[in-house]
Formats: C-alpha cells, sequence, structure tokens
C-alpha cells in the first residue's frame, strides 16, 4: 500500500486475461452450474407429471380481497398440451423436490474438512462432474422408479455442498485483500445468474418435441456442468505459484497481498478459537439472514402472487427469473462501486463488507414494508418485489465473502459451518407459512409473514454492523498484529529465490 492509502493495481499486470481474472470466471461458471442443477428438476416436474388441475372450494377458503374472477378464466389454461408421463401422487414429488436440499445439507460442514485435505480443484471438479452425472442419469432412474430420481437428486445435493468451502478457499488463495471484495463478488454472481439461465431456458427445452421434453432439460444442464469439469480440470491451478501460465509480475502481487499463501498446509483446526469468537457468532447470524433473503424468494413469495394476488400462472412464471436477474444487476453494481471504493477510499474491509450487507438488508427490510402496505395492487407488489430482491446481490460483497477474511487458511471450515446453519432457512421458512396459512390464507396472515421475515432481516444486519469483523482473527496462522510486519514465503516457480515479503492489512 503507498503512504496515501491507494493500492498500485498495476503490480498485478494489465489485460483481462490476468491468471486470477480466469480464476474468478472459472467460479462464476460453478456457481451458475451449481444453480441450474439445483432448479431444473422444479421445472422439469412440471413437464413430467399428471397433475389434475381443480378449482378450489371456496366455501372452505377464505379469500383476501383481491380479485379471484381469474381462477375460473384461467383455470382449463394451465393444462399442458402435452401429456405427461408419470402420474406420481404430490407426496412422491415432495420427496424428490426435497430430496437434493437434504443432501446439500448434509454436506456442508464436511465439504470445509475435504477442502482442507484434499484442496479446491478436486473438491469442485468432483463436486460438479458428480452432480452432472446425477443429472444426466436422472431421466433413466425416473423411468424406472420415482423413489430412484429421489435417490439421484440426493446424491446430486451432497456433491452440491463441499463448493461452497471451496469457493471460499478459493478467494483467499487467489484473490488479493484489496480487490477480493469485486472479484468474490463476481464470482458469487454466478448463483444467481444460474438461476436466471436456468429459469428461463428450461421452459422452451421442455417444449422440445423429444424424449418428452423434460428429460432434455437433465441432458442440457448435465452436459454443461461436464464442460465446466473440463475447462476446470484444464485451466485452474491450486495455487498461484503451481500455475505455469502466471506471470512473475502477478504472482508477485498476488502473494504479496494474501495471507492464505504464506502458512503451512493442513494446520490443525483450532476449533475452540473458532467457536469462542464472536465474529464467527456474527457472521452465521448475518448469513442466515442473507439465506431467508434468497430462499424466500425461491420457496416463499410465488405462493403468494398465486393465492392471494390471483398473478396469473405465466406471468408469474416470468417473475420468477426476475429476482434472479435483479441480483446479477446489484452484484454487478457492487463490483463496480468496490473498484471505485479502492482507488478513491482508504476505509477498511470491515467497514465496506459491513457497508454492503447493511445496504442489502435495509432495501430488504424496505422492500418487506412496501409489499405490506401495496394490498391488492399488482403493479405496486412488482416494484417493491424488485426492490427487495435485487437486494440480495449487495450481500454478496457483504458478509458472504467474509470467511476468506476472517480466516484465510481455515475459511472453508467456517463457510462450511456458516453455510449449514443459514440453510436451516430453507426448511423453517415453509413451515412457518404453512403454520400461519393452514386454516386462512388470506392478506392478514401472510401480512404476519413480511413483517416476521424483516425481522429476521433486520436482526441479521444489526448483528453482523455491531459485533461483525472482516478482520483477519488472531486463531489464524498469518494473523499479523501490527499493521505490517515481514514474513517468510516460498515462491517455488517462476524462478523467484526465497525473499522477504511484506504484508499489508489492509
Amino acid at each position: 500500500m503507498s503512504k496515501t492509502g491507494k493500492f498500485n493495481l498495476e503490480k498485478g499486470g494489465h489485460g483481462i486475461f490476468q491468471r486470477r481474472y480466469v480464476v474468478t470466471l472459472l467460479g462464476f461458471l460453478c456457481g451458475m452450474v451449481t444453480q441450474t442443477h439445483r432448479i431444473n428438476i422444479s421445472f422439469a416436474i412440471v413437464a413430467m407429471v399428471n397433475t389434475s388441475i381443480t378449482l378450489p372450494n371456496l366455501k372452505n377458503r377464505t379469500i383476501a380481497d383481491c380479485e379471484t374472477s381469474y381462477l375460473e378464466s384461467e383455470s382449463t389454461s394451465l393444462v399442458s398440451s402435452k401429456v405427461p408421463e408419470f402420474n406420481w401422487n404430490p407426496e412422491i414429488q415432495g420427496y424428490i423436490l426435497s430430496a437434493g436440499y437434504i443432501g446439500y445439507l448434509f454436506t456442508q460442514i464436511p465439504g470445509g474438512f475435504l477442502t482442507a485435505r484434499y484442496g479446491v480443484k478436486r473438491i469442485l471438479i468432483t463436486s460438479i462432474l458428480g452432480a452432472s452425472l446425477c443429472n444426466l442419469v436422472s431421466p433413466a432412474a425416473a423411468r424406472i422408479h420415482p423413489y430412484l430420481l429421489a435417490v439421484a437428486q440426493l446424491f446430486r445435493g451432497m456433491f452440491q455442498g463441499p463448493p461452497s468451502a471451496a469457493l471460499a478457499q478459493l478467494s483467499a488463495r487467489w484473490f488479493p485483500i484489496q480487490e477480493r471484495g469485486y472479484l468474490a463478488t463476481f464470482l458469487y454472481l454466478g448463483f444467481p445468474m444460474g438461476g436466471f439461465a436456468g429459469s428461463l431456458i428450461s421452459g422452451p427445452i421442455s417444449e422440445i418435441d423429444l424424449d418428452g421434453g423434460w428429460s432434455l432439460i437433465f441432458y442440457f444442464f448435465g452436459l454443461f456442468g461436464l464442460l465446466v469439469s473440463v475447462l476446470l480440470l484444464t485451466l485452474y491451478a491450486e495455487k498461484p505459484a503451481d500455475d505455469t501460465r502466471i506471470s512473475e509480475r502477478e504472482l508477485q502481487y498476488i502473494l504479496e497481498h494474501t495471507s492464505g499463501n504464506t502458512v503451512q498446509q493442513n494446520p490443525p483446526i483450532p476449533w475452540k478459537r473458532i467457536l469462542t469468537s464472536l465474529p464467527t457468532y456474527a457472521l452465521l447470524i448475518s448469513m442466515f439472514g442473507q439465506y431467508w433473503m434468497v430462499f424466500y424468494f425461491l420457496t416463499i413469495h410465488p405462493i403468494y402472487m398465486d393465492s392471494i394476488l390471483h398473478i396469473p400462472v405465466k406471468e408469474n412464471g416470468l417473475l420468477t427469473s426476475g429476482p434472479q436477474l435483479a441480483q446479477v444487476l446489484t452484484g454487478f453494481i457492487a463490483c463496480w462501486f468496490s473498484v471505485w471504493l479502492k482507488y478513491r477510499s482508504n476505509k477498511s474491509i470491515s467497514f465496506i463488507r459491513k457497508g454492503y450487507n447493511t445496504l442489502a438488508c435495509s432495501l430488504y427490510i424496505l422492500g418487506m414494508l412496501g409489499l405490506y402496505l401495496s394490498g391488492c395492487d399488482k403493479t405496486v407488489n412488482e416494484i417493491f418485489l424488485f426492490m427487495a430482491s435485487s437486494s440480495v446481490g449487495f450481500s454478496f460483497a457483504g458478509c458472504l465473502i467474509v470467511a476468506a477474511d476472517l480466516s484465510p487458511t481455515f475459511c472453508g471450515i467456517i463457510m462450511g459451518l456458516g453455510s449449514t446453519v443459514a440453510s436451516l432457512s430453507g426448511f423453517i421458512m415453509p413451515i412457518l407459512i404453512g403454520y400461519l396459512t393452514k386454516e386462512e390464507q388470506t392478506m392478514i396472515q401472510w401480512h404476519k409473514m413480511f413483517l416476521i421475515a424483516a425481522s429476521v432481516v433486520f436482526v441479521s444486519g444489526a448483528t453482523f454492523l455491531t459485533l461483525g469483523s472482516a478482520e483477519i482473527q488472531p486463531y489464524d496462522p498469518a494473523y499479523i498484529t501490527d499493521t505490517k510486519v515481514e514474513t517468510k514465503t516460498d515462491i517455488p516457480s517462476k524462478n523467484i529465490d526465497k525473499k522477504e515479503v511484506t504484508i499489508t492489512k489492509f
């Protein structure tokens, strides 16, 4: 860092083909693959299963004071012209749809251990290749027995757990501290971009008159995953020093501004110090709030649009992909603003992370309060829906990348722990809304859900703002107490001898 508090990016070289940028793009593609595999079962099962469309018994159902005439006019249009292949009851469909999320929950923490032991490259390739193969065999499994399809989705979810920890470790090793804000943000934008692409492409694919149409969804995204696996195998190096394509200038730049490359491999995990650290718990609470924001729009809000606002099915489908695109757009804004802050400000990393996280939470809360006050006005509802859903994009530059800041060495473990706790929100919300609306499906009951959602996010955001940190923690081997410290590091490639490297804390 210069005396003015600004970093000289030119030390890292010029051009978009710098190796750290290639690694960022690979991480972005990993996120895309993971999210497309996660949601394509939801689109495929609509075309796979023959569901009878019946009008609700209005005598036994309390309808909110929104129009209901669409029920008669739209009901006949819901039946597809294609004859579905299977006649599975809703219980079996539920098992199939939930199997992937169960597998995902179980492998979050083990993913941290596996990443620490076997490295990022092996974990990412194994995870994406395994999930892709599960996708490719899903059509055959479905035609043998529905529970075999559920097993395939269970294993697909298990393969998708470890990448959370692996991507956090990738960020710690490859992204210089002063660039981590926008590089890691761009990387994690792969997840909403995958959701958007999957939502947009799956529908037209399912309409193709070949092998039922629905099977092509699994084949298309399965092959996409195989392609990304090949790219990882050929283009990704475990550490910058292992990369034969990296320039000496970029290697030196990365090593000088990352702490994770200077510590021993596979050191003992300081569980006691991690679990007694206040920033750890602040991160867990804040991640729970951020996952709540994401899962709410994936699992809950479409029910509100259908049962209360009575938005037609086709329009509802378009709005499903809208939040994903909104998150990508706000995420790009966060990337750009991170670059601006890096050159124009000497604010600490903690200040920047907390700022983005607080912005995300604030916009979400305002959006939920707007939905609370919108009533049956569909246009106003959609405006506040866009505000609340787009806020998630800013969180990618907030608490979601803090694990790599807290501990470059153990960030995989911390991210796995945080993702496990945060993923519980995906189970809590359906149960909660089911309890609130089981007796009466009314606007009043949904207003309670809006206030609960806003409260959860407020608590998570306030916790991270007051108790959170993005500073490296004392339990990490790379911890430094002064603003500057000289430490030995090995630079085994590019003919660079062992030398003194100055690591500056940003």
